[in-house]
Order: C-alpha cells, then structure tokens, then sequence
C-alpha cells in the first residue's frame, strides 16, 4: 500500500526513523504498529491480573489444586486434554 504524506510529516518521519536506526519510514512505522499492539496487550493483561486480585481471597495452589484445575479444564475441553 502506497500511502502520500505531507512533506513535513514525511521528514519527520524520516528523521525519526533514522534516529531509531531504520533506513526508511516504512520499517519504522511496521516497529511502532508492533509496539503499540504490544502496549494494548500489556495493558490488557494488567486489567485481568488487577481483576484476578479484586475477585476474591487467595487460594493456596497445592497439588492438589493442580489436579482439580486440570480435571476441570480437561472436562471443559476433552479436545485439548491429549496436550497436558
């Protein structure tokens, strides 16, 4: 996809790029859509862990724990009990 820009935005692109070592604007633009997927994603597994702390008290992971949890999932997903 061919996409124009403002020259002013494309020197600073491209100043930018440089700056971060990349020989053009393109690579740069791919490092910063994968940078920010991975911020969403982080900010994403902090809303679950922060979720997981405020849903109840702490349950000790014994192995027995282990083994309710696997008899669960594997009752849940039959399919998926030949990879544990």
């Amino acid at each position: 996809m061919n996409i124009t820009l403002p020259d002013a935005l494309a020197i600073r692109l491209n100043q930018q790029a440089a700056e971060h070592g990349f020989d053009s604007i393109g690579p740069f633009i791919e490092a910063l859509l994968d940078y920010d997927s991975v911020r969403i994603d982080h900010e994403h597994l902090e809303e679950l862990l922060l979720d997981g702390i405020e849903s109840g008290g702490a349950v000790e992971a014994t192995p027995e724990f282990w083994q309710k949890q696997k008899r669960e999932f594997v009752e849940n997903h039959p399919d998926a009990a030949e990879y544990l």
